[in-house]
Protein backbone atom coordinates (compact mmCIF):
# COMPACT_ATOMS: atom_id res chain seq x y z
CA UNK A 1 0.00 0.00 0.00
CA UNK A 2 2.70 2.47 0.96
CA UNK A 3 4.81 1.66 -2.11
CA UNK A 4 1.76 2.27 -4.31
CA UNK A 5 0.72 5.59 -2.79
CA UNK A 6 4.11 6.98 -1.78
CA UNK A 7 6.37 5.89 -4.64
CA UNK A 8 4.03 5.56 -7.66
CA UNK A 9 0.68 7.28 -7.24
CA UNK A 10 1.91 10.20 -5.18
CA UNK A 11 -1.15 12.43 -5.59
CA UNK A 12 -3.41 13.18 -2.65
CA UNK A 13 -6.66 12.65 -4.54
CA UNK A 14 -8.34 12.00 -7.89
CA UNK A 15 -11.23 14.26 -8.80
CA UNK A 16 -13.72 12.75 -11.28
CA UNK A 17 -16.00 15.09 -13.24
CA UNK A 18 -19.56 14.35 -14.37
CA UNK A 19 -18.95 15.78 -17.83
CA UNK A 20 -15.95 16.83 -19.88
CA UNK A 21 -14.16 19.90 -18.55
CA UNK A 22 -13.10 22.59 -21.03
CA UNK A 23 -9.86 24.57 -20.70
CA UNK A 24 -11.82 27.55 -19.43
CA UNK A 25 -13.47 25.42 -16.75
CA UNK A 26 -10.10 23.94 -15.81
CA UNK A 27 -8.64 27.41 -15.30
CA UNK A 28 -11.69 28.44 -13.29
CA UNK A 29 -11.46 25.37 -11.04
CA UNK A 30 -7.74 25.83 -10.48
CA UNK A 31 -8.18 29.52 -9.74
CA UNK A 32 -11.00 28.89 -7.28
CA UNK A 33 -8.98 26.41 -5.22
CA UNK A 34 -5.52 27.86 -5.74
CA UNK A 35 -5.00 28.25 -1.99
CA UNK A 36 -5.84 24.59 -1.35
CA UNK A 37 -4.03 23.09 -4.36
CA UNK A 38 -0.27 22.61 -4.49
CA UNK A 39 -0.15 20.78 -7.85
CA UNK A 40 -2.82 19.62 -10.30
CA UNK A 41 -2.92 17.77 -13.64
CA UNK A 42 -6.04 17.31 -15.78
CA UNK A 43 -6.31 13.92 -17.46
CA UNK A 44 -8.58 11.59 -19.40
CA UNK A 45 -9.04 8.23 -17.71
CA UNK A 46 -11.19 5.37 -19.00
CA UNK A 47 -11.48 1.61 -18.75
CA UNK A 48 -10.15 -0.44 -21.67
CA UNK A 49 -9.30 -4.07 -22.34
CA UNK A 50 -6.45 -5.88 -24.03
CA UNK A 51 -7.92 -6.76 -27.43
CA UNK A 52 -5.95 -10.01 -27.63
CA UNK A 53 -6.39 -10.98 -24.01
CA UNK A 54 -8.84 -13.85 -23.53
CA UNK A 55 -9.08 -13.25 -19.78
CA UNK A 56 -10.33 -9.69 -20.48
CA UNK A 57 -8.28 -7.73 -17.98
CA UNK A 58 -9.71 -4.30 -17.29
CA UNK A 59 -7.11 -1.55 -17.54
CA UNK A 60 -7.31 2.08 -16.51
CA UNK A 61 -5.99 4.01 -19.52
CA UNK A 62 -4.68 7.45 -18.63
CA UNK A 63 -4.24 9.98 -21.44
CA UNK A 64 -2.29 13.04 -20.42
CA UNK A 65 0.57 15.38 -21.08
CA UNK A 66 3.72 14.43 -19.14
CA UNK A 67 2.82 14.25 -15.46
CA UNK A 68 4.97 15.63 -12.68
CA UNK A 69 6.79 12.97 -10.67
CA UNK A 70 5.24 14.62 -7.62
CA UNK A 71 1.91 13.21 -8.85
CA UNK A 72 2.83 9.97 -10.64
CA UNK A 73 6.23 8.28 -10.87
CA UNK A 74 6.58 5.62 -13.58
CA UNK A 75 9.64 3.58 -12.74
CA UNK A 76 10.93 0.04 -12.41
CA UNK A 77 13.35 -0.18 -9.53
CA UNK A 78 15.70 2.77 -9.93
CA UNK A 79 14.96 3.20 -13.65
CA UNK A 80 12.53 6.05 -14.39
CA UNK A 81 10.72 5.91 -17.75
CA UNK A 82 10.18 9.03 -19.88
CA UNK A 83 6.62 9.88 -20.84
CA UNK A 84 5.41 7.88 -23.90
CA UNK A 85 5.45 9.57 -27.28
CA UNK A 86 3.10 9.12 -30.27
CA UNK A 87 1.81 5.52 -30.63
CA UNK A 88 3.67 4.45 -27.48
CA UNK A 89 2.38 3.11 -24.18
CA UNK A 90 3.73 2.32 -20.73
CA UNK A 91 2.02 -0.52 -18.83
CA UNK A 92 2.37 -1.97 -15.33
CA UNK A 93 4.40 -5.04 -14.46
CA UNK A 94 1.56 -7.38 -13.43
CA UNK A 95 -0.27 -6.83 -16.72
CA UNK A 96 2.89 -7.40 -18.72
CA UNK A 97 3.81 -10.55 -16.82
CA UNK A 98 0.32 -12.08 -16.97
CA UNK A 99 0.15 -11.59 -20.74
CA UNK A 100 3.83 -12.23 -21.53
CA UNK A 101 4.33 -8.71 -22.87
CA UNK A 102 7.84 -7.31 -23.19
CA UNK A 103 9.25 -3.91 -24.05
CA UNK A 104 9.12 -3.49 -27.82
CA UNK A 105 5.97 -5.57 -28.27
CA UNK A 106 2.85 -4.15 -29.91
CA UNK A 107 -0.46 -4.41 -28.07
CA UNK A 108 -4.04 -3.38 -28.80
CA UNK A 109 -6.32 -1.73 -26.30
CA UNK A 110 -10.08 -1.67 -26.92
CA UNK A 111 -12.46 0.80 -25.29
CA UNK A 112 -16.15 0.27 -24.47
CA UNK A 113 -17.12 1.46 -27.97
CA UNK A 114 -14.90 -1.23 -29.51
CA UNK A 115 -12.44 1.31 -30.84
CA UNK A 116 -8.89 -0.02 -30.91
CA UNK A 117 -5.58 1.61 -30.07
CA UNK A 118 -2.48 -0.07 -31.51
CA UNK A 119 0.48 0.78 -29.30
CA UNK A 120 4.14 -0.05 -28.86
CA UNK A 121 5.20 -0.90 -25.31
CA UNK A 122 8.15 1.31 -24.35
CA UNK A 123 8.11 0.77 -20.60
CA UNK A 124 6.94 -1.60 -17.88
CA UNK A 125 6.67 0.10 -14.50
CA UNK A 126 6.26 -1.12 -10.94
CA UNK A 127 2.67 -1.10 -9.79
CA UNK A 128 0.73 -2.99 -7.12
CA UNK A 129 -2.96 -2.11 -7.16
CA UNK A 130 -5.07 -2.45 -10.36
CA UNK A 131 -3.73 -2.26 -13.91
CA UNK A 132 -2.74 1.02 -15.57
CA UNK A 133 -1.53 2.16 -18.99
CA UNK A 134 -0.34 5.66 -19.95
CA UNK A 135 -0.36 7.33 -23.38
CA UNK A 136 0.04 10.88 -24.69
CA UNK A 137 -2.89 12.95 -26.14
CA UNK A 138 -1.42 12.85 -29.66
CA UNK A 139 -1.72 9.07 -29.75
CA UNK A 140 -5.35 9.23 -28.66
CA UNK A 141 -6.22 11.96 -31.17
CA UNK A 142 -4.44 10.37 -34.17
CA UNK A 143 -5.81 6.87 -33.69
CA UNK A 144 -9.33 7.63 -32.46
CA UNK A 145 -9.81 10.78 -34.54
CA UNK A 146 -10.93 12.87 -31.57
CA UNK A 147 -9.37 14.83 -28.77
CA UNK A 148 -9.34 13.18 -25.35
CA UNK A 149 -11.88 14.79 -23.06
CA UNK A 150 -10.72 15.83 -19.62
CA UNK A 151 -12.82 13.87 -17.12
CA UNK A 152 -10.54 13.73 -14.09
CA UNK A 153 -7.66 15.41 -12.31
CA UNK A 154 -4.76 14.34 -10.14
CA UNK A 155 -3.93 16.84 -7.43
CA UNK A 156 -1.88 17.43 -4.33
CA UNK A 157 -3.26 19.67 -1.62
CA UNK A 158 -1.21 22.48 -0.10
CA UNK A 159 1.01 21.66 2.84
CA UNK A 160 -0.54 21.65 6.31
CA UNK A 161 -4.00 21.02 4.81
CA UNK A 162 -6.07 17.88 5.19
CA UNK A 163 -6.85 16.17 1.89
CA UNK A 164 -10.15 14.90 3.33
CA UNK A 165 -11.25 18.40 4.30
CA UNK A 166 -10.32 19.82 0.90
CA UNK A 167 -12.19 16.95 -0.78
CA UNK A 168 -15.32 17.68 1.25
CA UNK A 169 -15.21 21.30 0.06
CA UNK A 170 -14.82 20.30 -3.58
CA UNK A 171 -17.71 17.84 -3.44
CA UNK A 172 -20.02 20.83 -3.34
CA UNK A 173 -19.18 21.56 -7.01
CA UNK A 174 -21.99 20.59 -9.42
CA UNK A 175 -19.70 18.98 -11.99
CA UNK A 176 -17.78 16.77 -9.57
CA UNK A 177 -18.94 13.17 -9.56
CA UNK A 178 -16.69 11.80 -6.83
CA UNK A 179 -13.28 12.24 -5.24
CA UNK A 180 -10.99 9.38 -4.30
CA UNK A 181 -8.68 10.42 -1.48
CA UNK A 182 -5.41 8.47 -1.29
CA UNK A 183 -5.40 8.50 2.51
CA UNK A 184 -8.78 6.75 2.51
CA UNK A 185 -7.55 4.21 -0.07
CA UNK A 186 -4.55 3.47 2.10
CA UNK A 187 -6.82 2.77 5.08
CA UNK A 188 -9.19 0.55 3.07
CA UNK A 189 -6.53 -1.54 1.36
CA UNK A 190 -4.47 -1.67 4.53
CA UNK A 191 -7.38 -3.18 6.46
CA UNK A 192 -8.01 -5.63 3.63
CA UNK A 193 -4.40 -6.81 3.72
CA UNK A 194 -4.18 -6.92 7.51
CA UNK A 195 -5.44 -10.52 7.40
CA UNK A 196 -2.08 -11.44 5.87
CA UNK A 197 -0.47 -10.62 9.21
CA UNK A 198 -2.21 -13.64 10.70
CA UNK A 199 -0.89 -15.86 7.90
CA UNK A 200 2.64 -14.58 8.55
CA UNK A 201 2.18 -15.21 12.29
CA UNK A 202 1.05 -18.80 11.67
CA UNK A 203 4.06 -19.42 9.42
CA UNK A 204 6.39 -17.98 12.07
CA UNK A 205 4.87 -20.14 14.83
CA UNK A 206 5.06 -23.30 12.71
CA UNK A 207 8.62 -22.55 11.63
CA UNK A 208 9.54 -21.87 15.25
CA UNK A 209 7.99 -25.15 16.38
CA UNK A 210 9.90 -27.03 13.69
CA UNK A 211 13.14 -25.29 14.66
CA UNK A 212 12.55 -26.17 18.31
CA UNK A 213 11.93 -29.86 17.55
CA UNK A 214 14.95 -30.18 15.25
CA UNK A 215 17.37 -28.35 17.55
CA UNK A 216 16.03 -30.20 20.60
CA UNK A 217 16.53 -33.60 19.00
CA UNK A 218 20.01 -32.78 17.74
CA UNK A 219 21.04 -31.39 21.11
CA UNK A 220 19.64 -34.45 22.90
CA UNK A 221 21.59 -36.75 20.59
CA UNK A 222 24.73 -34.70 21.14
CA UNK A 223 24.37 -34.95 24.93
CA UNK A 224 23.72 -38.71 24.80
CA UNK A 225 26.87 -39.20 22.73
CA UNK A 226 28.95 -37.12 25.13
CA UNK A 227 27.73 -38.30 28.52
CA UNK A 228 31.18 -39.59 29.52
CA UNK A 229 32.84 -36.35 28.39
CA UNK A 230 30.34 -34.21 30.29
CA UNK A 231 30.62 -36.37 33.40
CA UNK A 232 34.42 -36.21 33.20
CA UNK A 233 34.63 -32.41 33.00
CA UNK A 234 32.11 -32.10 35.83
CA UNK A 235 34.21 -34.43 37.99
CA UNK A 236 37.30 -32.39 37.11
CA UNK A 237 35.63 -29.33 38.65
CA UNK A 238 33.78 -27.57 35.84
CA UNK A 239 30.80 -25.58 37.00
CA UNK A 240 27.36 -26.37 35.56
CA UNK A 241 27.31 -23.46 33.11
CA UNK A 242 30.92 -24.10 32.07
CA UNK A 243 29.96 -27.64 31.14
CA UNK A 244 26.87 -26.32 29.35
CA UNK A 245 28.97 -23.87 27.33
CA UNK A 246 31.20 -26.76 26.32
CA UNK A 247 28.20 -28.57 24.84
CA UNK A 248 26.14 -25.62 23.57
CA UNK A 249 28.89 -23.57 21.94
CA UNK A 250 28.85 -25.92 18.99
CA UNK A 251 25.04 -25.69 18.72
CA UNK A 252 25.04 -21.90 18.62
CA UNK A 253 27.82 -21.69 16.04
CA UNK A 254 26.09 -24.23 13.81
CA UNK A 255 22.74 -22.41 14.21
CA UNK A 256 24.35 -19.12 13.15
CA UNK A 257 26.14 -20.65 10.14
CA UNK A 258 22.96 -22.47 9.14
CA UNK A 259 21.06 -19.17 9.24
CA UNK A 260 23.55 -17.60 6.84
CA UNK A 261 23.36 -20.59 4.49
CA UNK A 262 19.56 -20.66 4.67
CA UNK A 263 18.99 -16.99 3.80
CA UNK A 264 19.68 -17.31 0.01
CA UNK A 265 17.40 -20.36 -0.09
CA UNK A 266 14.76 -18.34 1.77
CA UNK A 267 14.96 -15.56 -0.81
CA UNK A 268 14.32 -18.08 -3.61
CA UNK A 269 11.44 -19.66 -1.66
CA UNK A 270 9.93 -16.24 -1.00
CA UNK A 271 10.10 -15.37 -4.70
CA UNK A 272 8.45 -18.68 -5.62
CA UNK A 273 5.62 -18.26 -3.10
CA UNK A 274 4.90 -14.66 -4.14
CA UNK A 275 4.82 -15.67 -7.81
CA UNK A 276 2.06 -18.18 -7.03
CA UNK A 277 -0.25 -15.40 -5.81
CA UNK A 278 -2.21 -14.47 -8.92
CA UNK A 279 -4.75 -11.69 -8.32
CA UNK A 280 -5.91 -9.51 -11.19
CA UNK A 281 -6.41 -6.37 -9.15
CA UNK A 282 -3.27 -6.66 -7.07
CA UNK A 283 0.40 -7.54 -7.45
CA UNK A 284 2.70 -8.63 -4.63
CA UNK A 285 6.32 -7.73 -5.28
CA UNK A 286 9.54 -9.42 -4.22
CA UNK A 287 10.88 -6.77 -1.90
CA UNK A 288 12.71 -7.98 1.22
CA UNK A 289 13.95 -5.29 3.57
CA UNK A 290 17.50 -5.67 4.96
CA UNK A 291 16.12 -5.84 8.51
CA UNK A 292 14.17 -8.97 7.54
CA UNK A 293 17.48 -10.84 7.21
CA UNK A 294 18.52 -9.59 10.64
CA UNK A 295 15.20 -10.68 12.15
CA UNK A 296 15.53 -14.14 10.55
CA UNK A 297 18.96 -14.69 12.13
CA UNK A 298 17.98 -13.25 15.51
CA UNK A 299 14.80 -15.35 15.76
CA UNK A 300 16.71 -18.50 14.82
CA UNK A 301 19.33 -17.79 17.46
CA UNK A 302 16.63 -17.08 20.06
CA UNK A 303 15.14 -20.53 19.42
CA UNK A 304 18.58 -22.12 19.67
CA UNK A 305 19.28 -20.40 23.00
CA UNK A 306 15.80 -21.34 24.28
CA UNK A 307 16.40 -25.02 23.47
CA UNK A 308 19.79 -24.88 25.20
CA UNK A 309 18.15 -23.45 28.33
CA UNK A 310 15.55 -26.22 28.29
CA UNK A 311 18.30 -28.86 27.91
CA UNK A 312 20.03 -27.59 31.06
CA UNK A 313 17.62 -29.79 32.99
CA UNK A 314 18.83 -32.73 30.91
CA UNK A 315 22.44 -31.99 31.85
CA UNK A 316 21.59 -31.76 35.55
CA UNK A 317 20.09 -35.26 35.48
CA UNK A 318 23.31 -36.88 34.25
CA UNK A 319 24.57 -39.31 36.89
CA UNK A 320 28.30 -38.69 36.79
CA UNK A 321 29.29 -41.87 38.64
CA UNK A 322 27.15 -44.15 36.49
CA UNK A 323 28.21 -42.34 33.31
CA UNK A 324 31.90 -42.89 34.06
CA UNK A 325 31.22 -46.58 34.62
CA UNK A 326 29.50 -46.91 31.23
CA UNK A 327 31.32 -48.90 28.55
CA UNK A 328 31.98 -46.98 25.31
Amino acid sequence: VHYQFEEIHRYDMIVSFLSAVSEKEQDSFTQKYQDQIDKIAYINIQSVELATNQSSDTISLVTSLPLSTELVSLHQGSKVYPWPQKDEVIINYRLAKANQIQIGDTIQLRDNEYRTLTLKVVGIFDHYIRDFAYICPQTYEDQLQKKPEVNAAYLNVAKDLSSKEVASQMLGEKNIQNIMVSATQIEIVGKMLSSLDYVVLIVLVCAGALAFIVIYNLTNISINERIREIATIRVLGFYEFEAARYVYRENLVLAFLSSLVGLPMGVLLHRFVMDQIQIKSMYFGHRILPMSFVYAIVITMVFAVFVDLVMLFRLRKINMAESLKAID
